[in-house]
């Protein structure tokens, strides 16, 4: 049950991730998507919850607990969204 929940997020997350980059371009624009420190961080977070996925739905070894370790960062994905919170952060 779980894991659904999870493969849930995982899809909205990635569905925000790939609107944000057809919006903001990927890299070549100085404004693009992963020009941004904090967006490289999503980026980050959302891949490696894609890959514990799907090692966990083939049924990965010990080393899936090291990705999983990475979606950790998730709330850092809300100081992400937030301007205050990441001068709180920077200082």
């Amino acid at each position: 049950r779980l894991w659904w929940a999870d493969v849930g997020f995982c899809i909205a997350f990635t569905i925000e991730m790939l609107i944000k980059m057809l919006v903001m371009g990927v890299i070549l624009h100085p404004g693009s998507y992963l020009r941004s420190a904090w967006q490289q961080l999503d980026s980050i977070i959302v891949l490696s919850s894609w890959i514990s996925i799907l090692v966990e739905a083939v049924g990965g070894g010990e080393w899936v607990r090291t990705i999983k370790l990475l979606r950790a960062l998730r709330p850092l994905r809300m100081i992400s969204r937030l301007q205050g919170m990441q001068v709180v952060i920077m200082s």
